[in-house]
Protein backbone atom coordinates (compact mmCIF):
# COMPACT_ATOMS: atom_id res chain seq x y z
CA UNK A 1 0.00 0.00 0.00
CA UNK A 2 1.16 3.55 -1.19
CA UNK A 3 0.58 7.08 -0.23
CA UNK A 4 -0.35 9.76 -2.61
CA UNK A 5 -1.38 13.47 -2.86
CA UNK A 6 -3.21 15.36 -5.05
CA UNK A 7 -5.80 18.85 -4.81
CA UNK A 8 -7.91 21.02 -7.27
CA UNK A 9 -8.91 18.37 -9.86
CA UNK A 10 -12.00 20.46 -10.04
CA UNK A 11 -13.29 17.52 -11.72
CA UNK A 12 -16.67 19.07 -13.68
CA UNK A 13 -14.89 22.62 -14.31
CA UNK A 14 -15.32 23.20 -18.29
CA UNK A 15 -13.32 26.97 -17.39
CA UNK A 16 -10.45 25.23 -15.27
CA UNK A 17 -10.02 22.57 -18.26
CA UNK A 18 -9.79 25.34 -20.86
CA UNK A 19 -6.92 27.46 -18.70
CA UNK A 20 -5.12 23.95 -18.41
CA UNK A 21 -4.78 23.57 -22.24
CA UNK A 22 -7.54 21.01 -22.64
CA UNK A 23 -10.22 21.35 -25.06
CA UNK A 24 -12.96 20.60 -22.68
CA UNK A 25 -13.81 19.11 -19.44
CA UNK A 26 -14.15 15.81 -20.29
CA UNK A 27 -10.84 15.80 -22.00
CA UNK A 28 -9.11 16.71 -18.71
CA UNK A 29 -11.12 14.15 -16.74
CA UNK A 30 -10.10 11.70 -19.03
CA UNK A 31 -6.62 12.37 -18.88
CA UNK A 32 -6.93 13.06 -14.77
CA UNK A 33 -8.74 9.50 -14.40
CA UNK A 34 -6.46 7.72 -16.64
CA UNK A 35 -3.23 8.62 -15.00
CA UNK A 36 -4.97 8.56 -11.45
CA UNK A 37 -5.40 4.60 -12.35
CA UNK A 38 -2.71 4.20 -13.87
CA UNK A 39 -0.26 5.01 -10.54
CA UNK A 40 -3.30 4.01 -7.96
CA UNK A 41 -3.78 0.18 -7.02
CA UNK A 42 -6.94 -0.13 -5.47
CA UNK A 43 -5.33 -0.86 -1.98
CA UNK A 44 -3.50 2.74 -2.12
CA UNK A 45 -4.13 5.63 0.16
CA UNK A 46 -4.87 9.00 -2.16
CA UNK A 47 -4.45 12.41 0.07
CA UNK A 48 -6.89 14.79 -1.97
CA UNK A 49 -6.19 18.26 -0.52
CA UNK A 50 -8.96 19.99 -1.20
CA UNK A 51 -11.19 21.17 -4.54
CA UNK A 52 -12.17 17.56 -6.22
CA UNK A 53 -14.93 18.51 -8.06
CA UNK A 54 -16.93 21.56 -9.44
CA UNK A 55 -20.54 20.24 -8.60
CA UNK A 56 -22.09 16.84 -7.50
CA UNK A 57 -22.81 15.19 -10.60
CA UNK A 58 -18.99 14.96 -11.57
CA UNK A 59 -17.67 14.40 -8.26
CA UNK A 60 -20.68 11.07 -7.79
CA UNK A 61 -19.69 10.00 -11.55
CA UNK A 62 -15.29 10.33 -10.79
CA UNK A 63 -15.69 8.88 -7.06
CA UNK A 64 -16.85 5.81 -8.69
CA UNK A 65 -14.16 5.22 -11.41
CA UNK A 66 -11.12 5.85 -9.38
CA UNK A 67 -8.65 3.78 -7.72
CA UNK A 68 -7.40 3.67 -4.22
CA UNK A 69 -9.56 4.90 -0.90
CA UNK A 70 -9.66 8.44 -1.00
CA UNK A 71 -9.55 10.66 1.97
CA UNK A 72 -10.92 14.23 1.70
CA UNK A 73 -9.20 17.75 3.04
CA UNK A 74 -12.57 19.76 1.68
CA UNK A 75 -11.64 22.87 0.14
CA UNK A 76 -13.52 25.77 -0.52
CA UNK A 77 -15.26 23.95 -3.74
CA UNK A 78 -16.32 20.78 -2.03
CA UNK A 79 -19.50 21.41 0.16
CA UNK A 80 -21.15 18.42 -1.60
CA UNK A 81 -18.44 16.20 -0.96
CA UNK A 82 -20.19 14.69 2.80
CA UNK A 83 -23.58 13.87 0.13
CA UNK A 84 -21.81 11.51 -1.93
CA UNK A 85 -22.65 7.96 -2.18
CA UNK A 86 -19.38 7.05 -1.86
CA UNK A 87 -18.36 8.84 1.22
CA UNK A 88 -21.73 7.80 2.48
CA UNK A 89 -20.50 3.78 2.00
CA UNK A 90 -17.55 4.94 3.82
CA UNK A 91 -15.71 3.42 0.20
CA UNK A 92 -13.87 6.96 0.67
CA UNK A 93 -13.76 9.70 3.82
CA UNK A 94 -13.66 13.12 4.73
CA UNK A 95 -10.99 13.98 7.15
CA UNK A 96 -12.29 16.08 9.50
CA UNK A 97 -9.16 17.79 10.85
CA UNK A 98 -8.98 19.82 8.55
CA UNK A 99 -4.37 19.77 8.94
CA UNK A 100 -3.55 16.18 10.15
CA UNK A 101 -0.22 14.31 10.56
CA UNK A 102 0.15 11.63 8.62
CA UNK A 103 2.20 8.57 8.00
CA UNK A 104 3.56 8.25 11.50
CA UNK A 105 4.20 12.02 11.31
CA UNK A 106 6.05 12.20 8.22
CA UNK A 107 3.83 14.36 6.87
CA UNK A 108 1.14 17.25 7.61
CA UNK A 109 -0.99 18.00 5.29
CA UNK A 110 -3.90 20.68 4.86
CA UNK A 111 -5.69 22.29 1.53
CA UNK A 112 -4.28 25.84 2.91
CA UNK A 113 -0.42 26.19 3.02
CA UNK A 114 1.27 27.15 6.17
CA UNK A 115 4.09 28.81 6.37
CA UNK A 116 5.35 27.03 9.39
CA UNK A 117 3.97 23.81 10.84
CA UNK A 118 4.79 22.01 14.34
CA UNK A 119 8.09 19.30 13.10
CA UNK A 120 9.42 21.91 10.17
CA UNK A 121 12.62 22.10 11.77
CA UNK A 122 12.89 18.31 12.36
CA UNK A 123 12.36 17.39 8.90
CA UNK A 124 8.35 16.50 8.59
CA UNK A 125 7.09 18.10 4.87
CA UNK A 126 3.61 19.45 4.69
CA UNK A 127 2.13 18.85 2.07
CA UNK A 128 -1.25 21.04 1.01
CA UNK A 129 -3.52 22.30 -2.13
CA UNK A 130 -4.55 25.07 -3.75
CA UNK A 131 -2.83 27.41 -6.49
CA UNK A 132 0.80 28.04 -3.87
CA UNK A 133 4.07 28.02 -5.13
CA UNK A 134 6.31 24.82 -3.49
CA UNK A 135 8.71 26.02 -1.08
CA UNK A 136 12.44 23.19 -0.82
CA UNK A 137 14.77 24.65 1.90
CA UNK A 138 16.94 22.93 4.14
CA UNK A 139 14.56 21.55 6.97
CA UNK A 140 11.91 23.38 5.75
CA UNK A 141 9.96 21.49 3.00
CA UNK A 142 6.52 22.58 1.72
CA UNK A 143 4.69 20.93 -1.66
CA UNK A 144 1.53 21.86 -3.53
CA UNK A 145 0.17 18.25 -4.40
CA UNK A 146 -2.11 20.44 -6.80
CA UNK A 147 -2.56 17.63 -9.73
CA UNK A 148 -1.51 20.93 -12.59
CA UNK A 149 1.96 20.74 -11.13
CA UNK A 150 2.97 16.92 -11.19
CA UNK A 151 2.04 15.79 -14.63
CA UNK A 152 -1.31 15.79 -14.35
CA UNK A 153 -1.38 12.85 -11.82
CA UNK A 154 -1.16 12.11 -7.93
CA UNK A 155 2.07 12.27 -6.47
CA UNK A 156 3.54 9.64 -4.29
CA UNK A 157 4.70 10.45 -0.63
CA UNK A 158 7.63 8.42 -0.99
CA UNK A 159 9.09 10.00 -3.87
CA UNK A 160 8.17 13.25 -2.05
CA UNK A 161 10.10 11.93 0.75
CA UNK A 162 13.35 11.44 -1.44
CA UNK A 163 13.48 15.18 -2.58
CA UNK A 164 13.98 15.15 0.57
CA UNK A 165 16.56 12.95 1.28
CA UNK A 166 18.53 14.10 -1.72
CA UNK A 167 18.71 17.72 -0.78
CA UNK A 168 19.79 17.04 2.78
CA UNK A 169 22.55 14.97 1.63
Amino acid sequence: MKTFFTSDTLFGRNYIALERGFESEEEMADAYITNWNEKISKEDIVYHLGNFSWDPISCESTMSVLNGKIHFIMGPYDTHLPQMSMIKLNRHVIVQNQISYIHNKKAIISHWPLLDWPGKEEGIIHVHGGNFETEAKLNSFRFNANISSWNSGPIELDFLLDIVKSYNS
